[in-house]
């Protein structure tokens, strides 16, 4: 498993030239109020942590009906074992500028995988961006 603390990280020119900014993007999904609360009880972190964040990902639609969020991103990241939850809260609510490759995605209504397909992801300090895309 990765350390939060072994990863560097990207001056702001950096990483803003290097991230997908899907903030203003029509082809994006923006967590609403309900998402945050749902990625703090999963991590196990307090009520409001991750309050003052906006997580986006690229729009994508699960076979089940389900319309994708970050949540289902953080989600993933969890049933995958990519990354423990401790790892995954300090991403969010550090202050490391990082970049990712697209990663795949798991419903996590009905667990099912998007298949080969990946998606970016991005907020104000950890986002991907195309160079990454095999």
């Amino acid at each position: 498993m990765k350390s939060y603390l072994a990863i560097g990280t990207l001056d702001q020119k950096e990483f803003d030239d290097r991230r997908v900014d899907l903030s203003n993007s029509p082809d994006a999904t923006k967590s609403d109020e309900n998402d945050v609360r749902k990625m703090e009880n999963l991590l196990d972190l307090a009520e409001g942590a991750l309050s003052n964040k906006t997580f986006y990902i690229s729009k994508s639609d699960c076979s089940c009906g389900r319309t994708l969020t970050f949540y289902d991103f953080v989600f993933t990241s969890l049933v995958e074992q990519w990354h423990d939850p401790s790892f995954i809260a300090h991403t969010l609510v550090g202050n490391k500028r990082i970049i990712n490759e697209p990663r795949p995605i798991r419903c996590s209504a009905c667990g099912l995988r998007k298949g080969h397909t990946y998606i970016e992801y991005s907020n104000e300090t950890y986002g991907c961006c195309q160079e990454f895309i095999e």
